[in-house]
Protein backbone atom coordinates (compact mmCIF):
# COMPACT_ATOMS: atom_id res chain seq x y z
CA UNK A 1 0.00 0.00 0.00
CA UNK A 2 2.85 2.46 1.13
CA UNK A 3 4.61 2.02 -1.90
CA UNK A 4 1.63 2.86 -3.89
CA UNK A 5 0.61 6.14 -1.99
CA UNK A 6 4.27 7.09 -2.73
CA UNK A 7 3.55 6.91 -6.82
CA UNK A 8 0.32 8.50 -6.31
CA UNK A 9 2.02 11.88 -4.54
CA UNK A 10 4.98 11.83 -6.73
CA UNK A 11 2.27 12.09 -9.67
CA UNK A 12 0.75 14.79 -7.59
CA UNK A 13 3.79 16.94 -7.33
CA UNK A 14 4.21 16.77 -11.34
CA UNK A 15 3.06 20.38 -12.93
CA UNK A 16 0.66 19.03 -15.57
CA UNK A 17 -2.76 18.14 -14.27
CA UNK A 18 -4.41 14.55 -14.59
CA UNK A 19 -6.16 14.57 -17.87
CA UNK A 20 -9.41 12.04 -18.02
CA UNK A 21 -7.20 8.86 -19.13
CA UNK A 22 -4.93 9.58 -16.17
CA UNK A 23 -8.10 9.38 -13.56
CA UNK A 24 -9.23 6.19 -15.08
CA UNK A 25 -6.11 4.81 -14.33
CA UNK A 26 -6.02 5.85 -10.46
CA UNK A 27 -9.68 4.60 -9.59
CA UNK A 28 -8.53 1.66 -11.61
CA UNK A 29 -5.27 1.28 -9.44
CA UNK A 30 -7.18 1.85 -6.50
CA UNK A 31 -9.70 -0.98 -7.50
CA UNK A 32 -7.43 -3.63 -8.12
CA UNK A 33 -5.03 -2.38 -5.04
CA UNK A 34 -8.13 -3.78 -2.67
CA UNK A 35 -8.66 -6.86 -4.78
CA UNK A 36 -5.59 -8.68 -2.13
CA UNK A 37 -6.72 -12.13 -3.98
CA UNK A 38 -9.09 -13.27 -6.48
CA UNK A 39 -10.08 -16.79 -7.79
CA UNK A 40 -12.71 -18.20 -10.26
CA UNK A 41 -13.49 -20.44 -12.63
CA UNK A 42 -13.47 -19.70 -16.11
CA UNK A 43 -14.63 -20.11 -19.67
CA UNK A 44 -12.42 -18.76 -22.56
CA UNK A 45 -13.86 -18.62 -26.26
CA UNK A 46 -11.18 -16.75 -29.14
CA UNK A 47 -12.22 -15.56 -31.90
CA UNK A 48 -10.30 -14.09 -35.55
CA UNK A 49 -10.81 -10.25 -37.02
CA UNK A 50 -14.15 -11.77 -38.20
CA UNK A 51 -15.49 -12.78 -35.24
CA UNK A 52 -14.87 -16.48 -36.27
CA UNK A 53 -14.84 -18.99 -33.18
CA UNK A 54 -11.23 -20.48 -33.64
CA UNK A 55 -10.72 -22.24 -29.90
CA UNK A 56 -12.47 -22.63 -26.33
CA UNK A 57 -10.94 -23.36 -23.06
CA UNK A 58 -12.20 -23.35 -19.70
CA UNK A 59 -10.19 -23.83 -16.33
CA UNK A 60 -9.70 -21.53 -13.13
CA UNK A 61 -7.75 -18.80 -12.45
CA UNK A 62 -6.22 -17.55 -8.97
CA UNK A 63 -4.03 -13.80 -8.31
CA UNK A 64 -2.70 -12.46 -5.10
CA UNK A 65 -0.96 -9.47 -4.52
CA UNK A 66 1.98 -8.76 -4.69
CA UNK A 67 2.66 -9.98 -8.31
CA UNK A 68 1.32 -13.62 -7.89
CA UNK A 69 -0.81 -15.54 -10.76
CA UNK A 70 -2.05 -19.15 -11.36
CA UNK A 71 -3.86 -19.98 -14.26
CA UNK A 72 -5.30 -23.66 -14.74
CA UNK A 73 -6.39 -24.72 -18.24
CA UNK A 74 -7.92 -28.05 -17.79
CA UNK A 75 -10.01 -28.38 -21.23
CA UNK A 76 -9.07 -28.95 -24.36
CA UNK A 77 -5.52 -29.31 -22.69
CA UNK A 78 -3.95 -29.31 -19.59
CA UNK A 79 -1.70 -25.52 -19.20
CA UNK A 80 -0.60 -24.22 -16.37
CA UNK A 81 0.35 -20.68 -16.06
CA UNK A 82 1.98 -19.61 -12.61
CA UNK A 83 4.17 -16.52 -11.74
CA UNK A 84 5.95 -15.62 -8.20
CA UNK A 85 6.74 -12.86 -8.28
CA UNK A 86 10.18 -13.20 -9.87
CA UNK A 87 9.56 -15.36 -13.10
CA UNK A 88 6.70 -16.63 -15.08
CA UNK A 89 6.27 -20.42 -15.95
CA UNK A 90 4.23 -22.04 -18.51
CA UNK A 91 4.10 -26.00 -18.28
CA UNK A 92 2.20 -27.80 -20.82
CA UNK A 93 1.12 -30.88 -19.84
CA UNK A 94 0.80 -32.04 -23.56
CA UNK A 95 4.14 -31.80 -24.82
CA UNK A 96 5.57 -31.92 -21.68
CA UNK A 97 7.55 -28.83 -21.29
CA UNK A 98 7.93 -25.91 -19.62
CA UNK A 99 9.09 -22.25 -20.85
CA UNK A 100 10.21 -19.97 -18.08
CA UNK A 101 10.54 -15.95 -18.55
CA UNK A 102 10.92 -13.05 -16.19
CA UNK A 103 7.80 -11.88 -15.03
CA UNK A 104 9.14 -8.13 -15.84
CA UNK A 105 9.32 -8.54 -19.19
CA UNK A 106 5.75 -10.61 -19.18
CA UNK A 107 4.30 -7.58 -17.53
CA UNK A 108 5.68 -4.90 -20.67
CA UNK A 109 4.23 -7.34 -23.07
CA UNK A 110 1.16 -8.46 -21.44
CA UNK A 111 -1.20 -5.79 -19.43
CA UNK A 112 -2.94 -9.20 -17.46
CA UNK A 113 -0.21 -9.05 -15.06
CA UNK A 114 -1.30 -5.61 -13.92
CA UNK A 115 -4.41 -7.48 -12.48
CA UNK A 116 -1.42 -8.15 -9.61
CA UNK A 117 1.19 -5.97 -9.42
CA UNK A 118 1.50 -3.31 -6.75
CA UNK A 119 4.02 -0.92 -8.53
CA UNK A 120 3.13 2.38 -10.49
CA UNK A 121 6.01 2.28 -12.56
CA UNK A 122 4.19 -1.06 -13.79
CA UNK A 123 1.51 0.71 -15.30
CA UNK A 124 3.70 3.72 -17.15
CA UNK A 125 3.40 2.39 -20.51
CA UNK A 126 -0.23 1.65 -20.31
CA UNK A 127 -3.35 3.94 -21.20
CA UNK A 128 -6.48 3.44 -18.97
CA UNK A 129 -9.95 4.73 -20.29
CA UNK A 130 -13.33 4.21 -18.68
CA UNK A 131 -15.62 1.99 -20.29
CA UNK A 132 -19.65 0.92 -19.70
CA UNK A 133 -19.10 -1.47 -17.08
CA UNK A 134 -15.90 -1.35 -16.63
CA UNK A 135 -12.00 0.11 -18.00
CA UNK A 136 -10.24 -0.43 -21.20
CA UNK A 137 -6.54 -0.94 -20.72
CA UNK A 138 -3.98 -0.01 -24.20
CA UNK A 139 -0.55 -0.79 -24.10
CA UNK A 140 2.43 -0.85 -26.71
CA UNK A 141 1.40 -1.89 -30.44
CA UNK A 142 3.89 -3.92 -30.90
CA UNK A 143 3.26 -6.49 -27.53
CA UNK A 144 1.61 -9.52 -27.72
CA UNK A 145 -1.97 -8.02 -26.24
CA UNK A 146 -2.47 -4.24 -27.49
CA UNK A 147 -5.75 -4.22 -24.92
CA UNK A 148 -7.50 -5.20 -22.17
CA UNK A 149 -11.23 -4.72 -21.36
CA UNK A 150 -12.16 -5.71 -17.46
CA UNK A 151 -15.77 -5.50 -16.74
CA UNK A 152 -17.36 -5.61 -13.74
CA UNK A 153 -20.83 -6.86 -12.59
CA UNK A 154 -22.06 -6.19 -8.74
CA UNK A 155 -19.01 -4.94 -8.46
CA UNK A 156 -17.55 -8.33 -8.79
CA UNK A 157 -14.76 -8.90 -11.70
CA UNK A 158 -17.23 -10.98 -14.30
CA UNK A 159 -15.35 -10.61 -18.07
CA UNK A 160 -11.97 -9.71 -19.42
CA UNK A 161 -11.84 -8.96 -23.07
CA UNK A 162 -8.08 -8.72 -24.55
CA UNK A 163 -7.24 -8.11 -28.18
CA UNK A 164 -3.76 -9.23 -29.57
CA UNK A 165 -1.51 -7.77 -32.12
CA UNK A 166 -2.77 -10.59 -34.53
CA UNK A 167 -6.72 -8.58 -33.96
CA UNK A 168 -6.98 -11.76 -32.54
CA UNK A 169 -9.91 -11.51 -29.45
CA UNK A 170 -10.28 -13.61 -26.36
CA UNK A 171 -13.32 -13.26 -24.04
CA UNK A 172 -12.95 -14.48 -20.42
CA UNK A 173 -16.29 -14.89 -18.18
CA UNK A 174 -15.93 -15.61 -14.92
CA UNK A 175 -18.38 -17.66 -12.24
CA UNK A 176 -18.01 -18.76 -8.65
CA UNK A 177 -15.80 -15.60 -8.07
CA UNK A 178 -14.15 -14.85 -4.26
CA UNK A 179 -12.77 -11.94 -3.74
CA UNK A 180 -10.08 -11.88 -0.71
CA UNK A 181 -10.04 -15.12 0.19
CA UNK A 182 -6.86 -16.80 1.85
CA UNK A 183 -4.60 -18.53 -0.63
CA UNK A 184 -1.96 -20.87 0.36
CA UNK A 185 1.58 -19.64 -1.00
CA UNK A 186 2.17 -22.95 -2.22
CA UNK A 187 -0.37 -22.42 -5.15
CA UNK A 188 1.75 -20.17 -7.00
CA UNK A 189 5.24 -22.39 -6.52
CA UNK A 190 5.31 -24.10 -10.01
CA UNK A 191 5.98 -28.35 -9.75
CA UNK A 192 7.94 -29.09 -12.46
CA UNK A 193 7.47 -32.22 -13.28
CA UNK A 194 11.25 -33.99 -13.86
CA UNK A 195 10.41 -35.94 -17.33
CA UNK A 196 9.68 -31.94 -18.85
CA UNK A 197 11.71 -30.46 -21.15
CA UNK A 198 12.82 -27.27 -19.53
CA UNK A 199 13.12 -23.75 -21.59
CA UNK A 200 14.43 -21.08 -19.81
CA UNK A 201 14.55 -17.61 -21.44
CA UNK A 202 15.34 -16.08 -17.72
CA UNK A 203 18.72 -13.42 -18.75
Amino acid sequence: MLKYLVGILVTACLAVPLNAAGLAKQELMLRLQQLQSFTADFEQVVSDAQDNVMHQASGSIALAQPDNLRWHTTEPDEIMLIADGESVYQIDYFVEQVSIVNQSNAINSNPMMLLTSTDPLDWQDFTVSRVDGGYQITGQQQASIISLKLIFENDLLSIIRSVDSQEQQSQLTFSEQIENGQLSAEMFQPNLPAEFIIDDQRQ
